[in-house]
């Protein structure tokens, strides 16, 4: 990617002034410059466009506003339809005339268009209208384009177009304070002698916020209402502003670079290709993918190499510091962190809903409605999906087969949003479509039968799946394509398996495995593989459905005979043995749970598949949990993440089967972190614990807890429980009102 460096502005004067200059060296017809402002979450570039839009219009200028930002366009037409709505009139050039300015078509006033999202608007119009609003960037004539991004940088071909101005950050807490009493003053005379409080209360405010403007502009707004501690709600209320921010603007990234973005705000440092490889389970190539697209879209930077390291490889950082913050895990940082996840547990903060927003690449609808399916938003892919079949019928017909398949893809969608009736028409509609392309008999009409099928048992349609998946199979018997019968016959011992039919379902099994026996005579090495690995599926679907039906011998049996199979591949030999662990925890979980860990150490050895070895240690402690619930030293503690021991723990506890012993084993087998971060949920879960308990598990936290100033803290917490009135003098302000419901609620448990 192109350096840009070299376009950005630099400031020796005001921003404000610049843009003002801009913008009325425009209107008086002596230069323009189109406008772009640049900048992190908060730091003031609305409030840049603002000025200089006002400005704008005092000159005597036509404004075009984009209210909506980015939102619904997708062609260089949508841009000017949009344009139009702003002014109430219509700019684009008659038909037939080869001017191409649209500022001289209502009036001689010079017209400045203002877009907020611009990089935005940009990535997300169609490749083929781009050159339309290049032409319409390079015409002297035409109007000024006013812009701000959203992460920060523009396609590399408009890029140079651009006058660039980045937002500064504040440049310390003494200037935020001054431009929180500014803003203040507007509305309630203020004592000066505040600003040293501030300056106190600052102190123990995340750095990060400390340089954001939008921070100090919420600390005005509590000063000029009375509020204690201003700094420490205007944090409070700007981190939520943040969590719709940015988890909004992440519903726009794959989830396999979400969890780049995640990885590298969780070390709280720079990472390499190698290093984010090996954390998320990817391979190099795969991880280096997503952070060229990362950085391409403005998430990354690559910086310098730190001291002492390998300057030979490139170092990634998350761009926007406030992003860096709201993705770090909750008490991994400083004794701040913790104060804010106790209060934040304890009340139960909820995240504000999101809104939808405007889909991009809308040259590759398929992708982008398969991406929305896979971030949990059936909704919003059912709509890519609709997209999609428009244009596919628009290209090449009602009937062609990419038509139906993209028909297909929105049966599906139409049923996980909960049409399932619906659903079921479209499915059957496209497969008769099917049969009149390629007949009834054919390969892609009974893969078809197979597909809906499927579906149908993930909508728990299971009379209707039986059905399609019968049919399947007589088809494909009558056309001697046994793999396909196999499949049906698969497919419908799922659907009984499902139902709890196990009797049904090792009998449709059984048949699979009958069309299975023999592999064809002649096949290449790819079908070949692709025959072992059907044989090897049906195999541990027997094994399931007998094991489901409390054959447990003939199921191991029949998985004894899958790892001899010399065709078997060293990945699904792991499943393979995986699946017996499963089978062998129904009659001795005790000896699975050590089985477990050991595959999960020789699947690590291998390379092969790093999502089964953490299953496999997930299933491990998951079994030790059930099997000694009062002993966690039994239990691979450090074999998980500590969210599910922080679950175990918490229902543990809840279900009388764990005490405050049994709490400080686990504590002493955590890291700093982990015993702060449980420490912090058990004690501020509300009805998590039984009167009493609360005190006494804050004292049992105390010697477990790696850093002084958290002893003293859970310690004086624990001495406000008690009624201390020293220990509750003692703690941050914003856990008083929080120890007083502690209070209430074991008083209330009490009383029952």
């Amino acid at each position: 990617m192109a350096d840009h460096n070299d376009r950005f502005v630099g400031i020796n004067m005001p921003l404000d002034d610049q843009l003002i200059a801009l913008v009325t060296e425009f209107i008086e017809g002596r230069t323009k410059e189109h406008i772009l402002i640049s900048g992190g979450f908060g730091t003031g570039k609305s409030r840049a466009v603002g000025i200089a839009t006002i400005a704008a219009a005092v000159g005597g200028a036509r404004i075009a506003r984009l209210e909506q930002g980015p939102i619904g366009i997708s062609s260089f037409d949508d841009f000017l339809a949009t344009v139009n709505d702003a002014l109430g009139s219509e700019v684009r050039p008659a038909p037939g005339s080869d001017a191409t300015s649209v500022s001289g078509a209502n009036g001689d006033a010079p017209l400045v268009i203002v877009v907020e999202g611009l990089d935005q608007l940009l990535r997300q119009m169609r490749a083929a209208d781009r050159p339309e609003f290049a032409a319409l960037l390079a015409d002297e004539h035409g109007p000024l384009i006013l812009g701000t991004t959203i992460l920060g940088m523009l396609p590399n071909e408009f890029f140079s177009s651009f006058a660039v101005f980045r937002t500064a950050e504040v440049a310390s807490p003494a200037d935020g304070i001054q431009i929180a009493l500014e803003r203040a003053s507007v509305r309630r005379v203020l004592q000066t002698s505040i600003s040293d409080e501030l300056i106190n209360e600052s102190k123990k405010i995340d750095r990060a916020l400390l340089g954001n403007q939008a921070f100090w502009a919420l600390a005005g707004d509590n000063l000029a209402a009375g509020t204690r501690r201003p700094l420490v709600h205007a944090e409070s209320e700007l981190r939520a502003l943040m969590r719709a921010h940015f988890s909004a603007l992440l519903l726009r990234v794959a989830p396999s670079e979400q969890r780049v973005l995640l990885e590298i705000a969780r070390a709280g440092a720079p990472r390499t290709v190698q290093e984010i490889a090996e954390a998320t389970g990817v391979r190099n190539q795969a991880a280096a993918s997503a952070l060229a697209r990362l950085h391409a879209d403005g998430w990354v930077a690559t910086i310098p190499a730190p001291d002492g390291v390998d300057r030979r490889r490139s170092w990634y950082e998350i761009n926007d510091p406030l992003l860096r913050l709201h993705l770090r895990p909750q008490g991994a940082g400083s004794v701040t962190d913790l104060i804010r996840s106790l209060v934040e547990v304890w009340h139960e903060s909820e995240t504000p809903s999101l809104a939808s927003f405007a889909p991009q690449e809308f040259d590759q609808p398929d992708a982008e409605a398969a991406r929305r399916g896979d971030a949990g938003e059936p909704e919003v892919a059912r709509a890519w999906f609709q997209e999609s079949l428009l244009r596919r019928a628009e290209a090449e017909g009602l009937r062609a087969k990419t038509t139906l398949d993209a028909y297909w893809r929105l049966a599906v969608w139409v049923g996980n949003a909960g049409d399932r009736i619906r659903s079921r028409r479209m499915l059957s509609a496209v497969t008769q479509d099917l049969d009149g392309l390629f007949g009834q008999e054919s390969h892609e009409a009974i893969k078809a039968r197979l597909h809906a099928a499927r579906n149908l048992v993930e909508m728990r349609m299971f009379t209707d799946a039986e059905q399609l998946y019968v049919e399947a199979s007589e088809l494909a018997v009558q056309s001697s394509q046994l793999d396909l019968a196999a499949q049906a016959m698969l497919g419908l011992g799922q659907t009984f398996g499902e139902q709890e039919q196990f009797d049904q379902a090792v009998r449709r099994v059984r048949a699979a495995l009958d069309y299975l026996r023999s592999p064809p005579q002649t096949q290449t090495m790819e079908q070949e593989r692709a025959w072992a690995a059907s044989l090897n599926h049906a195999r541990r679907s027997l094994a399931q459905w007998l094991a489901g039906g409390r054959s447990v011998q003939e199921a191991l049996a029949v998985l004894e005979d899958s790892l001899s199979d010399p065709y078997l591949s060293e990945r699904d030999r792991y499943a393979v043995m995986f699946d017996r662990l499963s089978i062998v925890a129904l009659v001795d979980r005790a000896d699975a749970v050590s089985q477990y860990l050991r595959l999960a150490t020789d699947i690590d050895a291998s390379g092969t598949d790093a999502k089964l070895a953490h299953a496999a240690r997930i299933a491990s402690f998951g079994l030790a949990v059930d099997e000694w619930p009062s002993d966690p030293a039994r239990w691979p503690i450090r074999a998980v993440e500590s969210q599910l021991i922080e679950a175990a723990t918490l229902r543990l506890l809840q279900d009388g089967l764990l005490d405050l012993q049994g709490v400080a084993k686990i504590l002493m087998q955590v890291s700093g972190a982990q015993a702060r971060s449980l420490a912090t949920r058990l004690v501020a879960t509300p009805d998590a614990l039984a009167e009493g308990q609360r005190t006494a598990l804050a004292r049992t936290a105390v010697p477990h807890l790696r850093r002084a100033a958290e002893q003293r803290l859970f310690a004086d917490l624990a001495s406000a429980l008690e009624g201390d009135p020293s220990g509750e003098a003692n703690l941050p302000k914003e856990w008083h009102q929080m120890v007083t419901e502690m209070r209430q609620r074991d008083l209330c448990q009490d009383a029952r």
